[in-house]
This record gives C-alpha cells, structure tokens and sequence, in this order.
C-alpha cells in the first residue's frame, strides 16, 4: 500500500489529495489507508499543506526505482479492470 501511495506522488510532484491518492493507488478509505498516511508522515517520506501531500526526498529514496502507475485512459481501464480492488 505504502509503495502505491508513494508511486502516485511521485508521479505528481505538485501533490495530491488523499482522495487522489487513493484513487490513484486504487484503495478505499479505511482504517488500513488512514494508518498508511499516518506512517507516511511520521516516517518523513510525504509532506502535506493541510490539501496536498507530496514525496519529500525521502520519500523518493524510499521508493527507489518504480514502474509508473497508468495515467488517462489507461488508468480507468486499470481502476475499473478485473484487478481493481
């Protein structure tokens, strides 16, 4: 989770809501994804302005080398395909 979280971020330097987090990364709101957020802030690897989180250096070398999620039409086919949670 904390992988697909961070691979939209870094995908989106300006940042993005949790709510585009979610979506991007394809996760429900729930207790599991509050606490995912928790730990991304408190490891220091996202930083937020109360809208926007956004990877911090740490947060990319945390990540380290990533296949990018799907964008545009792409990424509804793999929200709404078969592997959608």
């Amino acid at each position: 989770m904390e992988r697909r979280m961070l691979i939209a971020l870094a995908q989106h330097p300006e940042g993005l809501t949790k709510a585009q987090i979610r979506l991007h990364a394809d996760y429900a709101d729930s207790g599991p994804v509050s606490r995912t957020f928790a730990r991304l802030n408190a490891e220091g690897w996202t930083e937020s302005d109360r809208e926007l989180l956004r990877i911090t250096k740490r947060g990319l070398q945390k990540l380290g080398p990533f296949e990018p999620l799907p964008t545009g039409a792409k990424l509804l086919e793999y929200l709404l395909g078969p592997r959608s949670k």
